[in-house]
């Protein structure tokens, strides 16, 4: 009986596609869903991504002179910000779910957002607003005879007599008409191109452009605040989203004003992401997730937690991964899980009995999911 077993085992490993083929094949998808299953390894899946996407970048700063030049009205309070055109690339991969962020960052923390609504827009430029219109629509009636039975002409004779006893108390006719009602009309874009255009103007520019994905060359426009001191420019490719996969790339930017440093680290040239970080002194880095043992109740599952240390300290095929540098475990919690302070330090204990060190993990707090747990380390060379 055991016989029969192994062969049937052997048979069903034999037709479950590896992860070499896979890769070769760039069947990224169904990579990705191994991933997210934990059957493949997330840090090798993306070293192979990296070296097919080749992704590349530009960016190009506007100096505040210019970009006033360039809105109607030469507008004054635009000191405080800075326009910045980015443009990526890549090579053409199947990634139904790919997407790029830039985020200006000091001292590892992004930036204060700009507010881009037209409202703050118009204030920079000092221009008014258009009203919202307000139109009242009169009711339209229309009656119907109010016959329920199945001889209507009976029915009609019937309750003649009925109603005028009751002075109307038993209708002959029923109201299907529109009543009278209010509607509040938004401004459109020509309204705002009108009564203010250099707000206008800028949204536009700021705009989320539309790409399709990978292959195809994307040009956007994003207002970022002015910032004094040493900041870093943080790329984050994402080419699945449902495994929360990322390659980072981080890009400090040299001493001086910010459009100088810009023009130093990304030159007239697109380059690609992994020349930029190696000019500049940095290693790019994988995030992608890992099972998480912890139940929704906050104990511990027992075969996810075997499944866990399997990963971080390696089997005899798959190498685990405690020896790989920039290692971090990072576990995002919710202020929505039953037992907020018992679940993250019932994973943390889970990560040191699997071997990781204290120092390699960090509790963030996100609202997205009860609990999550994830993997950053260095990008592997290929």
């Amino acid at each position: 009986m055991r016989r029969p077993l192994l062969l049937f085992a052997a048979v069903l490993c034999a037709c479950a596609p590896s992860q070499r083929r896979l890769l070769a094949g760039r069947h990224y998808p169904e990579a990705f869903a191994g991933v997210r299953e934990g059957d493949l390894d997330g840090g090798a899946v993306l070293a192979q991504l990296a070296v097919d996407l080749e992704p590349a970048l530009h960016l190009q700063a506007v100096p505040a002179a210019e970009l006033r030049a360039r809105i109607p009205g030469n507008p004054l309070d635009l000191d405080d910000v800075v326009l910045v055109r980015a443009i990526h690339d890549s090579h053409q991969v199947t990634l139904p779910n790919y997407r790029v962020t830039l985020e200006p960052r000091r001292d590892g923390r992004p930036l204060a957002p700009v507010d881009t609504s037209i409202a703050a827009l118009a204030a920079r430029t000092r221009e008014a607003l258009p009203e919202t219109r307000t139109v009242a629509h009169a009711a339209q009636p229309r009656y119907v005879l109010d016959l329920k039975t199945r001889f209507p002409l009976l029915e009609l004779f019937a309750r003649i007599p009925l109603s005028i006893v009751t002075l109307g108390g038993i209708p002959l006719v029923r109201n299907v008409g529109t009543p009278a009602y209010t509607e509040v009309i938004e401004p459109g874009a020509d309204d705002y191109a009108r009564a203010s255009p250099g707000a206008e103007a800028l949204r536009r520019w700021i705009a989320d452009p539309y790409c399709d994905g990978p292959g195809e060359r994307c040009r956007q426009w994003l207002l970022w605040p002015r910032s004094e001191g040493p900041l870093e420019i943080v790329v984050v490719v994402r080419p699945d989203g449902l495994s929360s996969a990322e390659l980072i790339y981080r890009l400090p930017l040299p001493e001086g004003p910010f459009e100088d440093a810009v023009r130093a680290r990304f030159g007239a040239d697109m380059q690609p992401l992994a020349a930029l970080a190696r000019a500049a002194g940095t290693t790019p880095q994988v995030r992608y997730s890992l099972t998480n043992p912890v139940r929704w109740d906050g104990t511990l599952d027992p075969k996810d937690a075997r499944a866990l240390c399997r990963t971080i300290r390696g089997t005899f095929r798959r190498p685990g991964l405690l020896g790989r540098p920039g290692l971090v475990f990072t576990i995002n919690a919710s202020d929505r899980a039953i037992d907020l302070e018992r679940a993250p330090l019932t994973l943390r204990d889970a990560l040191l009995a699997c071997g990781a060190a204290p120092e390699q993990i960090e509790v963030v707090p996100w609202s997205e999911s009860l609990i999550h747990l994830s993997v950053r380390h260095d990008l592997a060379a290929r």
